[in-house]
């Protein structure tokens, strides 16, 4: 753990010509690298007056805060410089790396990096307190092996869906402009009619999202009351625009959870499972859907279905990623919000029912 140091401090700077890619908590998401373009770089001068130890293959990387408990495994010959709120782990000799990576990730490890971090606005975790923390690890050096290998057999299977799914999504969202967006169908003569969006095939109608669907949005439980809140699970999964960024169509983790008495003390509206959400503040047209009950924070509009209703969550998810949010109010404004009234506004084709 390198705290403390800044180039500064050295008499050094960073460098657009260095080759050392200089980590920090930000640069480090479970799983991989994110951020990558906003990494420093250092040269040899730097890298040999800020690294007292180097960071070797298999050596383990965790943060310390802003974000806490991010891990990776750095499978690279490549030297690089820990530069902010980032851990180096070196396993001791007949204990598998990959394990204690699989441990470290593991609910139980976290659960106890909360427990004994500290903090309120930026929670965080001292080298003294993580050196503390107790691992559970098997005897044999080979039943570890066998252990982080099946879970790395999984790993592969999930990046391997997700791939698929990325796939099948940018067909679908080929298909639905092509459909209903060009009205170019495949061997097929539709009739169409004049309405106020334009030509739309016979049969077709156009609606309005407020109209179709019951809209709600979030609520925030006051920030500066940290017992609402929990990074570990209890109460109710609680989304923010975040975490629909890091989400595909369907949305099934959250980094935060509101508790069950914030969810009555302070009335949030609950989002049902299936149901399709819109962020429109700050961030505009970010959707996904929900894979169960979930909350969110009042920059998410949720988009119920009808009771009766035969509009599916998917027909409107994918309207909106082919929506131009752009044409719904001013250059000037639409950067950082719309409202909702603007939400309910918003027409659509709708099919015939299918």
């Amino acid at each position: 753990d390198y705290r403390g140091k800044t180039p500064k401090k050295l008499g050094l700077d960073w460098s657009e010509k260095g080759k050392y890619k200089a980590l920090s908590a930000k640069s480090v998401k479970t799983g991989g690298l994110v951020n990558e373009e906003q990494i420093n770089l250092g040269n040899e001068e730097l890298y040999k007056a800020w690294m007292k130890d180097e960071v070797e293959y298999n050596d383990i990387l965790l943060t310390s805060e802003a974000p806490m408990g991010e891990v990776i495994i750095w499978k690279s010959e490549e030297k690089i410089i820990l530069s902010q709120r980032l851990f180096a782990i070196r396993v001791k000799e007949n204990i598998s790396p990959d394990y204690m990576y699989y441990y470290f990730i593991s609910k139980t490890f976290q659960s106890e990096l909360l427990a004994r971090s500290s903090g309120t606005t930026v929670v965080g975790i001292k080298q003294t307190e993580l050196l503390k923390t107790n691992v559970i690890l098997p005897e044999s050096p080979d039943e570890q092996k066998e252990i982080a290998s099946i879970l790395s057999s999984f790993d592969k299977k999930i990046e391997l869906l997700k791939e698929q799914n990325h796939t099948l999504e940018t067909m679908a969202q080929t298909i639905f402009k092509e459909w209903f967006v060009d009205f170019n169908y495949p061997n097929a003569t539709v009739e169409m009619i004049d309405s106020e969006m334009g030509e739309i095939p016979k049969g077709w109608r156009v609606g309005r999202i407020g109209d179709e669907f019951d809209i709600t949005i979030g609520r925030t439980p006051p920030r500066q009351e940290s017992q609402w809140f929990s990074e570990v699970p209890q109460g109710m999964k609680w989304a923010s625009i975040k975490d629909m960024g890091n989400a595909g169509v369907y949305i099934f983790n959250t980094s935060e959870y509101i508790v069950d008495e914030a969810i009555v003390k302070f009335n949030i509206p609950i989002i049902p499972e299936n149901t399709t959400i819109l962020s429109f503040k700050m961030t505009v047209g970010k959707a996904s859907i929900t894979t169960e009950k979930m909350l969110s924070n009042e920059a998410i509009a949720h988009m119920k279905i009808k009771k009766d209703s035969y509009l599916t969550s998917e027909y409107i998810y994918l309207f909106l990623l082919n929506l131009n949010f752009n044409t719904l109010g001013s250059t000037s404004s639409i950067v950082t919000a719309i409202n909702t009234a603007i939400i309910k506004k918003i027409r659509f084709l709708i099919p015939d029912e299918f």
